[in-house]
This record gives structure tokens, C-alpha cells and sequence, in this order.
């Protein structure tokens, strides 16, 4: 996590729950040999608005070729490991 000492609603502060992704496989076209990957996550992020500023809860949502890749095993912390 990037921490910020003062907001700054220009660098689009959010943050995301990693354990909320899920990813779903489809196909554009029946026939695909491969299919494509739906990924999605629960995030909150902020809106200025006529000088005030929100918070957003909703989805975030990308389409790749391949799943995405478990974010335990490239440095991040394993609460499996209690660290």
C-alpha cells in the first residue's frame, strides 16, 4: 500500500480488497480456442464534486488473455504464513 501524508484528490487516491477478486473465463466467440478472463475487485475511490469531495464503492473491472496471477506468491504477505 502507497500511503500519502496529505490528500490530494489529483493523484486519484484508492484502494482496492484483494480478496474480493474474482475471475471468471469466456468466450467472445463460441469457437474460441482460448478463452479470455473477466477480473473483478471491490474498490473505493475518491470524487470531487462542486467542491466536495465523496467516497465511491463500487467495482473494478479488467478483461485479460490469461488469469490473473495469485498475489501470495510474488512478495506480498501470505496470511497463510502469519506475516
Amino acid at each position: 500500500m502507497h500511503r500519502e501524508d496529505r490528500f490530494l484528490i489529483s493523484r486519484k487516491p484508492f484502494a482496492i480488497n484483494l480478496e474480493s477478486l474474482t475471475s471468471e473465463p469466456y468466450k467472445i466467440w463460441p469457437d474460441d480456442p482460448k478463452p479470455r478472463y473477466r477480473n473483478i475487485l471491490t474498490a473505493v475511490w475518491y470524487r470531487r464534486r462542486k467542491g466536495l469531495t465523496y467516497a465511491c464503492i463500487g467495482t473494478l473491472s479488467k478483461a485479460t488473455a490469461t488469469p490473473p496471477e495469485d498475489v501470495h506468491t510474488h512478495g506480498g504477505p501470505n496470511p497463510q504464513e502469519g506475516t
